[in-house]
């Protein structure tokens, strides 16, 4: 197969079920799971109410997406997208806040070829000339709690024509779910990674810098 294009797209997500930490919303939303606020008594917070998905519009809290043309390179086009955000009082079922979250933060960034000017200095030449790289720095937080901790991810989309492959280098958050996915040519969608939360965390393993490192080669044609 000629790699003539390749749509790549990241998320992040709250999982309907995570062991401990979410559990039924108020009876007037029946289906559907909340996870706890940041402080005890604090409204609850929607989850996205699904596992992982290669559905390109699921519910997520980040969604960052990207479509390269391979043959010059270029980009035919990005978006970001934050699925809205709904808080729910535990006591009364009133959906107490209703935003989306802020994209301004979301961005694919350096196109280039087999060549990376390093930021400590000097520039790093990769062997493969064919090969077509793209950085990912995508954050938002809560639009619902003044101040709270990003959700952040970011990492290098390294793909490879000649040998079909797709590469992520980078870091996510230790909170809450990630996946990404990629289709060649308009294809069907080709699971990359899907990663949930280390047991036991929360929203509040979003405070700091992504810790969890991501790297891998995904065959995609």
């Amino acid at each position: 197969m000629t790699i003539e294009t390749v749509k790549v797209w990241i998320n992040a997500f709250i999982p309907e079920d995570i062991p401990g930490k979410t559990h039924p919303a108020p009876d007037l939303y029946p289906n559907q799971t909340v996870v706890d606020g940041p402080f005890p008594g604090s409204d609850c917070y929607f989850t996205d109410n699904r596992s992982f998905s290669s559905e390109i519009h699921a519910s997520s809290r980040m969604h960052s997406e990207v479509e390269i043309d391979i043959t010059e390179p270029k980009i035919n086009f990005q978006w970001h997208q934050c699925s809205p955000t709904n808080a729910v009082s535990l006591d009364t079922g009133e959906l107490t806040c209703t935003a989306s979250g802020n994209t301004s933060r979301m961005k694919f960034l350096n196109l280039r070829g087999n060549t990376t000017v390093d930021p400590e200095g000097g520039v790093l030449i990769d062997p493969r000339e064919k090969i077509v790289q793209i950085d990912v720095d995508a954050a938002a937080n809560n639009p619902c709690v003044t101040g709270s901790p990003d959700i952040d991810f970011y990492g290098a989309i390294v793909i490879d024509p000649e040998a079909g492959t797709l590469e992520f280098n980078g870091m996510v958050d230790g909170f809450p779910a990630y996946e990404m996915y990629a289709a060649v040519n308009n294809g069907a969608p080709i699971t990359i990674f899907q990663l949930m939360p280390p047991p036991g965390n929360d929203p509040w393993n979003l405070i700091g810098e992504p810790n969890i490192p991501v790297q891998l080669v995904q065959q995609i044609a």
